[in-house]
């Protein structure tokens, strides 16, 4: 007993002193902020929504009210069937509807998407080191938020299929043309609606918290120093490079100097022989008269 104490204040220390918000002032730990509550609204929206269906009928074995609620199986007599606006006929009209595969699915994203968020806004709160520090993090987080981000748009899909057969089914027009003597209230799909924006809402979040992840995994910075790399090797000459430059400046340096010899010579040559002609020229106009 001491000893799980001991664990416990050691373990309650830790979150004490140990935490960081450094992550929640850039976006990737903003949208999780965002995807925590947005996940919870979607869940409570879908098992929030209940539909009501009144029947007002003459016959008073068929007067009744039904509430659809989550997971959104129906299936009811719930009037007597019409023939034409002048007969009836005997049977009853069954009015059956399923959707409880999407709305299903719908929910159990939403948990999951609730359950990582806290994983992860923990993770970015007391391991973020640890998160930079190894690549294999940044990595499996990228993962599993497309995951999640592909469960939202099925499960808001799904959701919407299910929603637009319930929309069908309890049509007001279509349930007084197939019912005799009765008038029958369905209750708004608002509710309904809100719940599938909230689903494509929690889509666009998590795909769009893909770019700020990705800009953390190995992927993006090896990209990154791989066109740095291309950016400085145009900007300096590689060392093998810079020495064939050189030699071959050498080789057209000492093929300039060969060049320049032999004129140099000629030049040399000439200079001697107009400072003879000068010599000579000097001589026989200066020369005294002889006697």
């Amino acid at each position: 007993m001491a000893q799980a104490q001991q664990m416990l204040s050691v373990a309650l220390e830790f979150l004490k002193t140990s935490y960081k918000f450094d992550t929640f002032q850039e976006p990737r730990g903003v949208m999780r902020i965002f995807q925590l509550v947005f996940s919870v609204w979607g869940f409570f929206a879908v098992r929030g929504f209940t539909l009501t269906l009144s029947m007002d009928c003459q016959e008073r074995i068929y007067q009744r009210t039904y509430e659809i609620e989550y997971p959104f199986e129906f299936g009811e007599h719930i009037c007597r069937r019409k023939i034409d606006f002048s007969k009836t006929d005997n049977s009853t009209a069954f009015v059956s509807v399923d959707a409880s595969a999407g709305a299903t699915f719908f929910a159990i994203t939403a948990v999951l998407a609730l359950l990582y968020a806290i994983f992860i806004i923990f993770v970015y709160t007391y391991l973020d080191e640890m998160y930079k520090s190894k690549p294999e993090f940044p990595m499996a987080d990228f993962a599993l938020t497309g995951i999640l981000a592909f469960f939202w748009l099925i499960g808001t899909l799904g959701f919407n299929s299910g929603g637009s057969a319930m929309k069908k089914t309890f049509d007001e027009d279509y349930l007084g043309q197939t019912c005799y003597q009765c008038v029958p209230k369905v209750s708004s799909f608002t509710d309904l609606n809100i719940a599938l924006l909230i689903g494509f809402l929690n889509f666009f979040l998590w795909t769009s918290d893909l770019w700020f992840l990705y800009k953390e995994t190995a992927w993006f910075q090896n990209r990154g120093a791989i066109y740095n790399q291309q950016m400085y090797g145009q900007q300096q000459m590689p060392p093998q490079q810079l020495g064939q430059e050189q030699q071959q400046f050498g080789q057209q340096s000492q093929y300039e100097q060969q060049q320049q010899q032999p004129q140099y010579g000629q030049n040399q040559q000439y200079d001697q022989s107009y400072g003879q002609q000068y010599d000579q020229y000097g001589q026989g106009s200066y020369a005294q008269p002889s006697m």
